[in-house]
């Protein structure tokens, strides 16, 4: 940034604050810290070139160009995620002389000299002025300004969501679980060019009984490119297949073998649930093939949180192969006895 800008007052009227020791600083010249986001970038950009237009100071206007041309230089290179990068790890001498290793710009970075250029595609029209007429007449307001027909500043594109699949455990979906989901994010300058390649994380609460397909949004969490808003993260939950249980809805299902001596004169058995218990049932009636024995309050938790699904056991009866002529004769005799 140039050293005439850096301590000089404009005008008397209060209009024009000191740009005490800018020196080389982006960030000081716009009135960011250095963590800002993109979109107060253009927030700063917005505010700073409405301020410090020639146009809008006609008896101030030498001084307002230097910092006017300063505004748009600072804004070239911070809203491009590659200059942005190589300014924050070198300073402005190590841009202009073209940075180091992988964030090289052949030649050096050097700003196009034209800071209406900058005004002008940043406004979305080629000549703001006669969209807008007399800066004079704005009573020094952006929001007049904004309000004028074919002067607003278009709202950028933004970046292809990311869709990530997220495999829980019917555990972690029954009991509820904090899940971290680290994935690549790809960082692309104005061109599209991938500049960088980050991993990073999102951190996931799953709650009791959350269902396989529930999708949880990240906003602007995702890919990232100069002069496009940041993409969204979609988590899509998937239900992983469970050994013992099926699910279906709220209630959890599971099958047991058994005898057809267990089917016809009962049986105990043990049931070990998602949360590490163990149930003791015995099931005193006879089990047919369409027969279910239900447990009310041993599924999943309800979504409303009002209570629990069914435990739901289905049987598969094992018969045997074969009956001798006697054991054929005492099955007729048993099943024929007057009741």
């Amino acid at each position: 940034i140039r050293d005439s800008i850096n301590a000089e007052y404009m005008g008397t009227s209060g209009k024009f604050k000191k740009f005490r020791e800018m020196k080389n600083d982006y960030y000081a010249v716009l009135g960011i810290n250095r963590d800002a986001s993109l979109e107060e970038i253009k927030k700063a950009f917005r505010k700073n070139a409405l301020k410090y237009h020639p146009e809008k100071n006609p008896t101030q206007q030498q001084e307002s160009k230097k910092i006017f041309e300063s505004v748009a230089e600072a804004f070239e290179v911070l809203s491009d995620s590659k200059t942005r990068a190589i300014f924050d790890q070198y300073g402005e001498d190590g841009l202009k002389h073209g940075g180091t290793g992988d964030f090289g710009i052949a030649g050096g970075y050097k700003f196009s000299g034209d800071p209406e250029a900058v005004f002008q595609r940043f406004f979305g029209v080629e000549s703001p002025f006669e969209q807008i007429g007399d800066f004079s007449a704005m009573q020094g307001t952006e929001h007049q300004f904004f309000s004028k027909e074919g002067a607003r500043d278009k709202d950028p594109p933004q970046c292809p969501l990311e869709q990530i699949v997220l495999e829980c455990s019917l555990e972690e979906l029954h009991q509820g679980a904090f899940k971290v989901v680290p994935f690549e994010l790809q960082i692309k300058d104005e061109g599209g060019n991938v500049v960088k390649t980050e991993t990073k994380q999102l951190n996931v609460q799953l709650t009791k009984g959350m269902t396989s397909g529930t999708t949880i949004m990240f906003e602007k969490a995702g890919k990232q490119q100069a002069g496009w808003i940041n993409g969204n993260v979609l988590i899509k939950v998937a239900e992983k297949p469970h050994p013992v249980y099926r699910r279906e809805k709220d209630d959890l299902l599971t099958t047991f073998d058994i005898t057809l001596e267990q089917a016809l004169t009962g049986f105990p058995c043990e049931v070990s649930t998602l949360d590490g218990r163990k149930l003791n049932i015995f099931v005193n009636e006879i089990v047919h093939p369409k027969y279910v024995k239900r447990i009310e309050g041993e599924g999943m938790p309800t979504a409303n949180g009002s209570g629990n699904g069914s435990l739901l056991i289905d049987f598969n009866t094992t018969f045997p192969k074969y009956l001798t002529a006697e054991q054929q004769r005492e099955i007729k005799r048993v099943l024929n006895a007057k009741q």
